[in-house]
């Protein structure tokens, strides 16, 4: 799987959309799928990888087959976490020294790295929390000059509350 099929890349999103809870159409504007597909068939094996897809395949969508037969799964499950991880960090972390002596004895392990400085500026943490990387993708000429939002609150509402939340801790 040197370079992933179109459909094995579709079915790759597909699933990633079902872990991450992002539309697939979000993930594609990335443009570091591919880059992810190929780091998990470095990190876990092509057969590895291919299996996890076919079982993906079948399974689909339903959040409850994807918990039952990927997430759970010994062999898929820590793949699928690691697939996450990707999207949301940016960064590829070693698969555990049991799943490799189980899975890929003759291998050692991907050391953890961050896969490319392209996949740093899209990690999905970032829009998660309404936040730019760092020394990436900044916000934009004048926009320390707008209120912060925190939670569809403004920072003044934000400082409120935590003020009441302190004064209530302290038993004032």
């Amino acid at each position: 799987m040197s370079k992933a099929t179109m459909d094995q890349l579709d079915i790759f999103y597909e699933l990633s959309s079902a872990l991450t809870d992002f539309d697939k159409i979000d993930l594609l504007g990335t443009g570091v799928g591919q880059e992810y597909l190929d780091e998990l068939v470095r990190g876990a094996g092509e057969k590895h990888v291919k299996d996890l897809l076919t079982a993906a395949k079948k399974v689909g969508n339903s959040t409850a087959n994807i918990r039952k037969d990927i997430w759970d799964h010994a062999r898929f499950g820590p793949m699928a976490r690691n697939i996450v991880l990707m999207w949301y960090l940016g960064s590829w972390y070693p698969l555990s020294k049991s799943w490799h002596k189980k899975n890929r004895p003759d291998v050692e392990p991907v050391p953890e790295h961050v896969l490319s400085a392209g996949a740093y500026q899209e990690a999905l943490w970032a829009p998660t929390v309404g936040a730019h990387p760092r020394g990436a993708k900044p916000p934009g000429f004048g926009s320390w000059g707008e209120a912060a939002v925190i939670g569809g609150h403004d920072a003044e509402w934000v400082s409120e509350k935590r003020k009441r939340t302190t004064k209530r801790k302290a038993g004032k």
